[in-house]
């Protein structure tokens, strides 16, 4: 994620903010659900684009990685020499490092219940562009601030868990 943040930085993250449940019982009462989100319902809101999201990695989910939200629910995702689009429009990403990628990807529709994550490092960064999106479930919750890695020992997360 650099420049966000650097190697050996630690992270704190609101995992309130993501707060779900499942409204299979009693969707009736509900008439305004996210149809990008069948029956779940967030308690304040589901991740947006732009947002720095802790998860949990979807090929070995006891680690946990730090990326960007690119692409929610329905949204087409492409990738060409580097720049990204979503639904047809070139976004404006100020917060990537300088070291260009020349990566492609795509065009992809984002499936419900799925976000689209990458690194702000591109060039090094391993993200959804190599293992596919992240579902609700993998979420842990939303970046916070960073700390000084010496204070990492009171962190609930081994130092280099995160990645």
């Amino acid at each position: 994620m650099n420049p966000t943040l650097s190697e050996g930085e630690c992270v704190l993250s609101n995992k309130l903010v993501y707060s779900r449940f499942d409204t299979t019982k009693i969707s009736k009462y509900f008439t305004s659900l996210d149809k990008h989100q069948g029956n779940i319902l967030f308690l304040f809101h589901p991740p947006k684009k732009g947002e720095i999201v802790v998860f949990r990695y979807p090929k070995d989910p006891k680690r946990h990685f730090v990326k960007r939200i690119i692409g929610i629910p329905g949204d087409q995702i492409e990738i060409k020499n580097g720049i990204v689009f979503v639904n047809g429009k070139e976004i404006n990403e100020p917060y990537l490092n300088p070291l260009k990628s020349s990566s492609n990807w795509g065009p992809s529709i984002i499936q419900a219940e799925n976000y689209f994550v990458l690194g702000d490092n591109r060039a090094a960064s391993n993200d959804s562009r190599s293992w596919g999106s992240i579902s609700n479930e993998h979420l842990v919750g939303r970046y916070w601030f960073k700390y000084w890695s010496s204070l990492c020992a009171v962190a609930p997360l081994k130092q280099g868990d995160l990645k």
